[in-house]
């Protein structure tokens, strides 16, 4: 235990501190969430460390991951942060009030770890778009939706009786996939709207400032719209499970569903189950890459980039991770060219040298990238081979030349006719 000054009321309070190298992640899955960890002294107790990864302030519920709670000045965003939480708690904000009074951060069982990690990332929701950590509230997402994965794993396999037979029922899993396609199509507006802002923005200085209240005004009531929009949706998914008990039946899990709904009526965006804080993940990741300095160099995009296509394809979601792995490798390859541009305009020979090293990292980011696009499009072939070898079939006789047209017109993409002539399909 350590105390430390709350960054926005300046109180102290007592925290619980992995002391250095005490542990490390095991095996690990593709989205980077440990599976096991490896700890350096067998003595130790052994305590799940993602329940830690939070500091929490007692006296005014700031809620802010550990380093930056115990160094504010490491994070740009962390003076707007706190600066923004306090005036929101003294002027009794209710998302704050709520999660805050319910959290016993003495005890820290799984659902106060939850509600911690709610509680962060809205208060990183707090300030004005600019002045938002977008690639730390997408951490947070993330590690939202490790939490409920793991909650889930731990369920006593045949947990639900009779009910969970109904699983099966066609019916319903035509609703689930419907409510599931709707969830994803509103987290996808919310990147559109976004772009709309950022274009409008781009465009001020050429329209000028004549009509800004007007365009000002329309945003936000896009944006209050799109709020009540996932609103309304998840009050249709929490009404739709009510009729399968298990689905929010309270027995075997950690945490109360029925508190995440009473929050979902104060925050619309509170994650309530794992795809989501995959989604929501996915738009912050999203956000932070079109944003963020700190990912401008190809590894740290590209790395970025890799885990948004993984979150999006454990969201069943193939279309948009087969576009984001083509936009990858052109970017990437567009950063490569402005790098070989500034090494052949440059003299000295200290600033080619880093340059030097940047195009290395940009060359092995570009067959990393490669590699992962030729991975997601197998997928797509893999889902679209019925359709392909229909239209393979038609056109037997046909030559390589011809087979490939047809492809094209009946709207199999070019790159996806490409790595079929590879694979030697065609």
């Amino acid at each position: 235990m350590k105390d430390y000054p709350c960054p926005a009321c300046q109180t102290t309070g007592r925290h619980r501190q992995f002391r250095s190298r005490t542990y490390g992640p095991g095996k690990m899955e593709s989205d980077n969430h440990p599976l096991t960890y490896v700890w350096n002294d067998p003595q130790l107790v052994q305590v799940h460390p993602p329940l830690y990864f939070l500091f929490f302030c007692t006296s005014c519920y700031f809620t802010v991951s550990s380093e930056n709670y115990a160094d504010p000045q490491s994070n740009l965003y962390g003076k707007a942060c706190a600066r923004t939480h306090r005036a929101n708690w003294e002027a009794g904000d209710p998302v704050i009030q709520l999660l805050g009074a319910r959290i016993d951060y003495d005890t820290l069982a799984f659902e106060d770890a939850l509600w911690m990690h709610f509680l962060a990332i809205y208060i990183q929701l707090l300030p004005d778009d600019e002045m938002r950590d977008h690639h730390m509230i997408a951490r947070l997402y993330l590690r939202v939706a490790w939490l409920y994965r793991e909650e889930q794993a731990d369920e006593a396999p045949g947990d639900g009786g009779e009910d969970a037979s109904r699983s099966t029922d066609s019916s319903r899993h035509a609703v689930v996939a419907a409510l599931k396609e709707l969830d994803g199509i509103l987290h996808r507006g919310n990147e559109i709207r976004d772009c709309v802002v950022a274009a409008l923005k781009a465009d001020e200085p050429r329209r000028g400032s004549q009509h800004g209240a007007v365009y000002e005004k329309s945003m936000e009531t896009i944006s209050r719209l799109f709020d009540a929009l996932h609103s309304e949706s998840y009050r249709l998914k929490a009404t739709f499970n009510r009729s399968y008990v298990t689905a929010l039946n309270d027995v075997g899990k950690s945490y109360s569903s029925e508190f995440v709904e009473e929050v979902k009526r104060e925050w619309s965006y509170a994650p309530a189950d794992e795809i989501e804080a995959l989604r929501s993940a996915i738009e912050y990741f999203e956000r932070a890459i079109a944003q963020d300095a700190r990912l401008n160099e190809p590894d740290p995009f590209f790395k970025t980039s890799a885990l948004i296509i993984d979150l999006e394809l454990r969201c069943d979601d193939l279309d948009a991770a087969f576009k984001k792995a083509r936009g990858v490798v052109s970017s990437i390859i567009q950063d490569r060219e402005k790098i070989l541009t500034r090494i052949a305009s440059v003299e000295n020979e200290s600033h080619k040298m880093e340059l030097m090293k940047q195009l290395t990292a940009a060359n092995r980011s570009i067959e990393r990238a490669n590699d992962l696009h030729r991975a997601v499009v197998d997928q797509v072939i893999s889902r679209e081979m019925p359709e392909i070898n229909r239209i393979l079939a038609d056109h037997g006789r046909s030559t390589t030349g011809q087979k490939k047209v047809a492809l094209l017109s009946n709207g199999v993409t070019h790159g996806i006719v490409y790595r079929l002539e590879e694979r030697k399909i065609i």
